[in-house]
Parts: structure tokens; C-alpha cells; sequence
């Protein structure tokens, strides 16, 4: 009974995801692993009888110990299984492969959510299982899901090590879909490592295995010439390549072989001619779904290669194999890129938009231009960009390669993608849904240039597709959370009934971040009026970031940003890009970490000497870094983040003057007959970034570079929207010259004729691979409040709750705690003095506060106090992660504001396709309001005086800086309370938990290295009165 109903919870939970119920899937596949664990267990318990009975003892009892250690909770990730001496098992083997199977299924849900420590650790139990069987084929099946997994989280070392272990075991058996999956995985290995010829050859190889699998007049004794590909040839071919940077294990080479083995009914004789399509495979589904996923795999890979035309003719045959809806998804993505690829093979030839590919483009970018192709078009030179040098061209395109040609195939691809999306959302595993925003998003920036042809562009689709996968990454693991809460109410042994899938629910929700007018007013008109959500992507291909400004009663304002674009300006300027800032970045971290943790061994004058000498050149070294990332990679576009106030008197003026400087400046607005069309209209968010480069009246501004980025970008929109000039014939520093004195003359106005606005805040919504950098310590959002947030959807769950919570009683939008809801851990390990020292007095004067000190808290005691306080404090080691499990936190239904003052307490691991893992992504799935934490290590005396001037400038300590410097500790700024009070008493105004980070930055001795550590996930918090 247990087997049966096992096999029947493990069919639907296949079901279930090919029917958009993943979250269903994992609970069913979960019973179908417990059952088999009861069948095993019973097993066990007759042949421990029989054993009593007969006075024998067997090699079962090894295997069965193995597995009374496994377990279907993900509570207990770090548990692995003693393996045992090789047994028989003959009494268990009925239940090896389906348990096998199972693990390996669940192995492969938590993928399809992106959750990599449950996808590593369910593979890891089959794993353990197949170590005392000693059964090659099982091993080299777990081995290559080991390797794949590995491979996908960007350990490429550990993924060659597995994968290569499975080619090993299969090489001198027989040909199964295992052999297939493991050569279409070396492809994709050799496609990360660069070698694309031999990603290429791997894929023919899996392509030409399963052809013999599914041949129904293959034999063992076929001549190779009735194959159009040698086999053997093949398989010698990629095996002599290195598959990674580590040294290929010797035995690689394969021992001669005959030919794959014979089907389901050999033929006496051979034929030597092309094998015609298989029967089998048309009664086989997955096996037609392996083809085509191989087929997805070789076009992808001559793509890359530049060969658009034989990955359309390989597309156009996996379209014949494509059986499942998330085959479908494939095959668009797969048809679009390929779209995509082929219009900007076409846009080089094109004397007009042959710079758009490495042109910044906004949307919107004009307010109208003219449509129609007038004569003044097609008697207008041709110029591009003197930043991105062109061959000379002279007169019309050639044939083929006009801009309608290029952007109907713009046009095709966001079609297919716009109607793909819907059935992604449903089935698509979320990398993948990753994969489909980021391509929806690069084409519809890129139609967004040529304004609207034909009426078929939805250059929207922009600004609300980017987020789409964030958002449905977060709350998919969500569900499985809540349902990981219900599963032990369910009964095992109950059939599994089909049950309703919310597939009409789930269909409108997805079809609600493609509805530009409900994604309008679901996500951004909700967002406070003095709030800015800025959200951050990092195009597939790392070369692009795109950057949408979202408030509310505004439309979107998207830049897609290239990081490349300004490299020709100087040919001998080395290249700046997104993994040359990540190698620095994470180089620095490194090295600083190393550094701090050798202090205390540091004795001596000398010593101390030259350790902080170290820290003072890595702090220099991120300050360059960070400088670099706002020069290189935004440039002129920094404005972007500025809080300046939108002032649209002042607005309106500058706009009249900037258009004179334009009409002044630019060829194609000098009176003459040639120029009398009609003129193109910038969008003011585009003046708006010029204002947002800062205050122009400063003694020290200098604006020459980023005013010169934005005047490239302003004639590059004139001209992909009609309106052509000749760069050679411009004068950009004049026109520089001009433009700040007109930003000048904005700016004086600006601060004779307002105040400063309260609650202005910025939202940072950042791509999986940007959280490790601290955007908020960028020069050009330096002392401004600014948050991050994992994705959109996880703003609008806070500002629902905080809604409902306020009811519009607060006058500045945010969260409001009760100060004296309170509780604290100070120094629980006993090893950080100068913090018990710094903050004990402190900390047991706030009134009806709980609090623990130099001792450990129990997983209860943190739980409890998390869950019914309103703030949390945790000043100690790591983010407090050692006394609760992170289950215990991502199943809480509320959770306190936290302040987090230990190492590395914010930093989230970055495991390639899946989803970043980390303590703020449990604290967001516990509903914290903010959480402040730190994203590497820092030094404890420095982050005291960071905690101290926060928490005091926040309003929460009152007279903290004036008790620690009357103890002659800390920096001893006197008189730093009473000028606060004074401040305070003169503008009576409230300080956000954001606000207060931002200045408490300034404390810390090591400006970047230990300040910029520090940032904050969630939304503005305030101190009630």
C-alpha cells in the first residue's frame, strides 16, 4: 500500500508542475518520499525479524541504517548520512530506484523555485543512497544531478568534478537518456567556460545518442556509414578536451565500442541510409522533450557563435519535438533571442541606428516626432557617434537592411514573447522566468528608440517586465514556506485526488505585471508620494544595466545603460565592466576580511602600525571603486537618484532655456529650408537628469563630463527620432558652457524659493547579482536615505500592512514602532567588551526593554522576542544566526524591526541561476518592516560608533554620545547630544531608521570600508511620540 500510494503521489506531483502547481508538487513528492520511507522502515522490520528468527546476519542491515538518517525536512540542511560498506539489499532494491527517483524530483522542484540549499540538499540524500549500493548507473544519474546543480550556482570546479564522474561511469555501459543528459550538460559547461565549438559537439553527440535510442532500424552490426555522424569520432573528439581549468582525470579516453545497443526489435539487416524519424519517440513525450531541449541547446550555442541562420534552421526542427507547455516556453525564448540576434546583425549595416546597440536609450525618451519618412530624411547625411567609431558609409542602406526590416524583427520577437510570458509564469522554473523578462525587457527598450511604427510597439513592457520575475521569485517561496508549515497535518496514505488548481487565479496575476495600466496601479501609484522606487537589472549578458524610476502618478522612466559605451572614447582606458567592479569589489572584501580577523594577532606599536595602515588602503581602494562605478557605469545619468524636488515652474524654465541653447547649437535646428520639419520634443524626465547632477551654484562643481555623457545621449534621441546632425559639426563645449549656466540659474531659484521636503526617501529594488555592491554609499546618493528591497512585490506586501496599520494617522508615510516595545542582545559570546562597555548603560536604561547580555539566548527566547517586539537589537557576532534557525524566522507572521550589528549579517550568497540566499531574505519573508545589517565584515570599535550615532540620531538613545565620551571611549564629541536637542527643537521634525543610518555613516573612522558595509532592507521606520 505504502509503494502504491507512493507511485501515485509521485505521478501527480509530476503532473501538478506541468499544471502550474509547483508548490503542490513539492508537498506530493514529499508524501511519495515518506511513504517509501515508511515502506522501507516496515521492509526493514521483517527482515530484522527473519534475521532473529534464523540467527543470520546480512549486509540489508548497512543499507538500512543509511537510511534511517534521511529525512524530507529541509530543517536540517547541514545533516548528512554516515555511508556504509557495500551491501547486498536484495529485500530493498524494490525501493532504491523510486526513492532515488523521488530525491532527485525534489532535488528538482526547489530548482524550478530557485532555492539552491534544498535543491543541494535532497540530491545530496540520493547521494548518500547510491554510495552503498554500488551500482553504477544509479551513481552516474545522482552524480550528473550533483553536477548540473553545481554548475547552475557557478561552481564550475565542483560541476566539472560530478559531471566528469558520470561520463566516466556511463562510458563502458549502455546508451540511456543518462548519457544524453550528461553530454548535453558537458555542452553547457563548455559553453560558461567559453569553448563554444565544443559545447557545439557535445550537443551533436547527445543529439546522435538519443537518435540511436530511439532508431527503430539501428542494430549493433550497422555499418557507420548509415549515420551522418561518427560517433565514436565524436565522443573521442570532446573527450580529448579539457573541460575546465583542473586537469581532466586520467582514464578519460573511451575504450573501443561497438555501436549503441539495439531497440525494442533489431532488423537482420542494415541500411546505409539517413535514419528516418523513430516511431518510438513519437510514443515517448519526454524522450521528443529531451530532443527538442537539445536542439534549444545547439541553437543557443550558435547564436553565440554568430550563425543565426542554421540555429533558425535547428529551431525550426525542435519546433517538431516541442510536446509540453514548457516546451513551448522554450522554444520562444529560443525564436525571440534568435530574432533578436538577426535584427542586430542588421542594425551595423544600418547608417542610422548602427550606434543604438551601444547607445543609452530611454523610454520615454520625446514627447512626439514626426512619423513619416519626409524628403528632409532621405537628403540628410548619415552620421553615428564619434564614441563608438564606424566604417564609412555614403548613401542608402543596402537592400534588406532598412529600419522597418530591423524592427519588424523586433517587433516578431516581443510578440512571441508577450504571448509566451503567460504560460511561463505558470510553468517555467524561475531562472528561466528570468531569462524571458530580461529578453522581454532588452526588446522592448530597444523598440522604445524607434518610436512607434506601425502601431504595434509596447515599449511599456519595459518598465513592468523587469520585476516580474523578482517578484514571482519571492513570493513562489513563499508558498512553499506556508505549505512546508501544513504539511504534517496531511495524511499520508489519503490518494491523491487531483484537486483545483488556481490556474485562472495564477493566469490573472501574470497577466497583471504585463497590463501596464494595473501594474501602473497595483505597484507604483501605492508608493508615498516623497518615495522614489528605483529598480536596478543587470541585462543576461552583464554588459547592460537597465534602471527604471518609479513614483507614483508618473509613468515609468526607464535608461538602459551600456558599461562599455564611453571605452572608445579612449582606446588605451582599460575596460571597466560589471566582472572586472565585482573581481575589485570582491577582492577588497576578501582582503579586508583576512585583515580584520588578524588584528588581535597584531602586537606591538609596528604592527598596529602597519594593520591599520592596510585598512586605510583597502578603504581608499572601495572609495576608488565606488567613484569608478558612478564615472564609468552611470556617468551623466547619476541624476537618476537625486530627491531633488520636481518643481515645474522651475522646470519649464530651464526647458525654455535648454531648447534655445539647442536651437542655437545643432544643425538641424539652424533656420534654413532643409531643417523646416518638424521639431523633436523631449520628455522632461530627461531634463530632469541634468537637474539631478546636483547643486550647480557650488564653488566645486564640475559637471564638464557627466553634462558632455547627457549631450550624447540627447542628439543620439534626436536622431534615432528624425531629427539628424553631423557630431563633427557640434560644439559641445559651448554648448556645456551654456547649460550649466542655465543649471545655475535653476538652482539659485530653486533654493530662494522652497524648503526642504520631509520624508523623501529612495527604494532600491536590486538584481540578484547587485546586492553585494553598496549602491547607497555611490558619491552621488552619499547622505541621502536610501533602502533596498529584493523585489517589487516585496514593497507593496510592507506598504499594504503599513496602510492598514496607520489608517493615514502619521503625517510622514512609513512604519511607526513603540519605543518602549523593545529587546536586546548585547555581547552574548562574551568576547566583545568594548561593545558591552559602549552600549550596556545605554541599553538597560530604555524603559520596559528585555534584553540579554554575555550569554547565549535560546532559539525561544529570540523567537519570542522577535515575534512580539517591535524592535530588535543584536550586537555580537554573524547576524545572530547561530541561536535560531532561519526556518524559525521565514515562518513568522510578524517580525520586529531589526538592527543586526555583527559580521556579514546582510550579505546574501550569489548562487548563479538561483536565488540569492542570505539572513535578509528570511527577515523579508518574516515580514520585518526594515532590517539594518552590515554586507561584509567590519571592525567592532568602528561599528560601535556607527550604532551609537544612529540609534541616537534615530531618537532612540538619548545623551549616548556625551556618557561614552565622559568615559573617555569613542570619539569623545562633546556637546553632540545638546546640539542635536537644539536641531531638533528648531525643526521638529522626524528621522527615519534610513535617514539615521545614512548619517550615522559619518561616525565611523573608515569611511568605505566599514560604513559603506552597512545598508538597509525594508521601508522607512519611525519612533512614535
Amino acid at each position: 500500500m505504502n509503494c502504491t500510494s507512493a507511485k501515485a503521489s509521485f505521478i501527480r506531483s509530476m503532473l501538478a508542475v506541468e499544471q502550474g502547481g509547483p508548490e503542490s508538487a513539492i508537498v506530493l513528492a514529499k508524501q511519495s518520499v515518506r511513504l517509501l520511507r515508511r515502506a522501507w522502515a516496515n521492509t526493514e522490520a521483517v527482515l530484522a525479524r527473519k534475521k532473529a528468527s534464523a540467527g543470520l546476519t546480512d549486509d540489508n542491515e548497512s543499507i538500512a541504517e543509511g537510511m534511517s538518517g534521511l529525512s524530507v525536512a529541509t530543517d536540517k540542511l547541514s545533516y548528512r548520512p554516515q555511508t556504509q560498506s557495500s551491501p547486498s539489499g536484495i529485500g530493498f532494491w524494490h525501493l532504491v530506484v523510486p526513492l532515488i527517483t523521488g530525491l532527485i524530483h525534489l532535488s528538482n522542484l526547489y530548482a524550478h523555485h530557485g532555492l539552491f540549499q534544498e535543491t543541494l540538499h535532497y540530491a545530496e540524500q540520493a547521494e548518500e543512497i547510491v554510495k552503498v549500493l554500488n551500482s553504477d548507473t544509479q551513481t552516474a544519474i545522482v552524480a550528473a544531478a550533483l553536477g548540473s546543480i553545481w554548475t547552475k550556482a557557478g561552481n564550475l570546479d565542483k560541476g566539472t568534478q560530478f559531471l566528469t564522474e558520470a561520463e566516466k561511469l556511463c562510458k563502458n555501459g549502455f546508451k540511456t537518456k543518462t548519457t544524453v543528459a550528461i553530454a548535453s550538460q558537458l555542452g553547457r559547461l563548455h559553453g560558461i567556460l567559453g569553448d563554444r565549438k565544443t559545447e557545439v559537439a557535445c550537443y551533436e553527440l547527445a543529439e546522435h545518442t538519443l537518435k540511436s535510442l530511439t532508431a527503430k532500424l539501428l542494430t549493433y552490426n550497422e555499418s557507420p556509414r548509415s549515420s551522418p555522424v561518427d560517433i565514436n569520432e565524436i565522443e573521442s573528439g570532446v573527450r580529448a578536451l579539457a573541460v575546465s581549468k583542473q586537469k581532466a582525470p586520467a582514464g578519460r579516453k573511451p575504450a573501443a565500442r561497438k555501436k549503441a545497443p539495439a531497440p525494442r526489435k533489431p532488423v537482420a539487416a542494415a541500411k546505409s541510409q539517413p535514419l528516418p524519424e523513430p516511431p518510438v519517440s513519437e510514443e515517448c513525450p519526454q524522450l521528443n522533450s529531451l530532443r527538442a531541449k537539445i536542439l534549444w541547446q545547439k541553437a543557443e550555442a550558435l547564436l553565440s557563435l554568430k550563425k543565426s541562420k542554421e540555429a533558425q534552421t535547428i529551431l525550426e526542427e525542435a519546433g517538431k519535438f516541442s510536446s509540453t507547455q514548457l516546451d513551448a516556453v522554450y522554444q520562444g525564448i529560443s525564436e525571440a533571442r534568435c530574432l533578436l540576434l538577426r535584427s542586430m546583425e542588421q542594425m551595423v549595416s544600418d547608417p542610422v541606428y548602427s550606434v543604438l546597440q551601444d547607445s543609452t536609450i530611454s523610454f520615454p525618451s520625446v514627447l512626439g516626432a514626426k512619423t513619416d519618412k519626409s524628403s528632409n530624411d532621405k537628403n540628410m547625411p548619415r552620421h553615428t557617434s564619434p564614441r563608438k567609431p564606424q566604417a564609412p558609409r555614403v548613401g542608402r542602406p543596402a537592400k534588406g537592411s532598412s529600419s522597418d526590416s530591423i524592427f519588424d524583427k523586433l517587433h516578431r520577437a516581443q510578440e512571441i514573447l508577450v504571448e509566451t510570458y503567460p504560460v511561463a509564469f505558470l510553468v517555467a522554473p524561475i531562472s528561466v522566468m528570468h531569462k524571458i523578462t530580461s529578453l522581454l525587457n532588452n526588446v522592448s527598450i530597444l523598440l522604445s528608440a524607434a518610436g512607434p511604427i506601425k502601431g504595434k510597439s509596447q515599449p511599456g513592457l519595459a518598465s513592468c517586465s523587469i520585476d516580474s520575475a523578482r517578484t514571482l521569485a519571492f513570493r513562489r517561496e513563499r508558498k512553499v514556506i506556508l505549505q512546508e508549515i501544513t504539511i504534517p497535518e496531511l495524511d499520508d496514505l489519503r490518494w491523491p485526488d487531483h484537486g483545483v488548481l488556481s490556474r485562472r487565479s495564477s493566469l490573472g496575476a501574470s497577466l497583471s505585471l504585463c497590463d501596464i495600466p494595473r501594474f501602473q496601479k497595483d505597484y507604483i501609484d501605492i508608493i508615498p508620494k516623497s518615495w522614489t522606487a528605483i529598480s536596478i537589472a543587470l541585462s543576461e549578458n552583464r554588459q547592460e544595466l537597465s534602471i527604471t524610476k518609479l513614483q507614483a502618478g508618473h509613468s515609468p522612466f526607464v535608461l538602459r545603460l551600456p558599461l562599455g559605451r564611453n571605452n572608445s572614447m579612449d582606446a588605451d582606458e582599460e575596460v571597466f565592466g560589471f566582472e572586472q567592479g565585482k573581481s575589485e569589489l570582491f577582492d577588497i572584501i576578501e582582503s579586508a576580511n583576512a585583515n580584520s580577523k588578524d588584528g588581535p594577532n597584531r602586537t606591538g606599536r609596528e604592527a598596529k602600525i602597519a594593520w591599520w595602515a592596510e585598512r586605510e588602503e583597502l578603504d581608499a581602494r572601495l572609495k576608488d571603486l565606488l567613484e569608478n562605478i558612478e564615472k564609468v557605469w552611470l556617468g551623466g545619468f547619476a541624476g537618476i537618484f537625486s530627491q531633488h524636488g520636481r518643481r515645474q515652474d522651475l522646470l519649464a524654465r530651464f526647458q525654455k532655456s535648454f531648447e534655445s541653447i539647442l536651437d542655437k547649437h545643432l544643425p538641424s535646428r539652424r533656420k534654413n529650408k532643409r531643417n523646416s520639419g518638424t521639431r523633436v520634443t523631449l520628455d522632461s524626465r530627461i531634463l530632469e537628469l541634468f537637474i539631478g547632477l546636483g547643486d550647480a551654484t557650488a564653488e566645486d562643481c564640475d559637471f564638464s563630463e557627466p553634462l558632455t555623457d547627457l549631450l550624447y545621449f540627447v542628439v543620439d534621441v534626436l536622431q534615432f527620432h528624425g531629427e539628424l546632425n553631423a557630431y563633427a559639426e557640434i560644439e559641445f563645449d559651448s554648448i556645456v558652457v551654456e547649460i550649466h549656466d542655465a543649471l545655475r540659474c535653476y538652482h539659485e531659484a530653486a533654493h530662494i524659493s522652497s524648503g526642504e521636503e520631509e520624508g523623501k526617501h529612495t527604494i532600491l529594488i536590486l538584481d540578484k547579482a547587485l546586492h553585494i555592491f553598496p549602491w547607497e554609499s555611490l558619491p552621488c546618493m552619499e547622505g541621502l536615505a536610501v533602502s533596498r528591497l529584493p523585489s517589487l512585490g516585496c514593497l507593496q506586501d510592507r506598504l499594504i500592512k503599513q496602510q492598514k496599520a496607520s489608517a493615514g494617522q502619521e503625517e510622514i508615510e512609513g512604519h511607526y514602532i513603540d519605543p518602549t516595545s523593545g529587546a536586546y542582545i548585547l555581547n552574548p559570546g562574551g568576547d566583545l567588551k568594548h561593545t558591552q562597555t559602549t552600549f550596556q548603560q545605554t541599553l538597560e536604561s530604555l524603559p520596559s526593554w528585555t534584553g540579554i547580555t554575555n550569554r547565549n539566548p535560546s532559539e525561544e527566547e529570540m523567537k519570542n522576542e522577535l515575534e512580539s517586539k517591535d524592535l530588535f537589537l543584536y550586537f555580537g557576532h554573524g547576524s545572530g544566526g547561530q541561536f535560531i534557525r532561519s526556518k524559525e524566522i521565514r515562518k513568522m507572521e510578524q517580525c520586529a524591526v531589526a538592527i543586526l550589528m555583527g559580521c556579514s549579517s546582510g550579505a546574501l550568497t550569489d548562487y548563479g541561476e538561483f536565488e540569492p540566499c542570505g539572513t535578509p531574505v528570511h527577515y523579508m519573508h518574516a515580514c520585518s518592516p526594515a532590517l539594518v545589517a552590515t554586507l561584509w565584515d567590519v571592525t567592532d570599535k568602528d561599528i560601535d560608533r556607527f550604532a551609537g550615532k544612529m540609534l541616537e540620531e534615530w531618537g532612540l538613545f538619548e545623551g549616548h554620545e556625551e556618557r561614552v565620551s565622559g568615559k573617555g571611549k569613542g570619539r569623545g564629541r562633546k556637546g553632540a547630544g545638546k546640539g542635536k536637542e537644539k536641531e531638533r527643537d528648531e525643526n521638529t521634525r522626524k528621522i527615519s531608521l534610513v535617514e539615521a543610518v545614512a548619517r550615522g555613516r559619518d561616525a565611523c573612522k573608515l569611511r568605505y570600508l566599514n560604513a559603506a558595509a552597512v545598508c538597509v532592507y525594508g521601508i522607512p521606520v519611525y519612533i512614535k511620540e
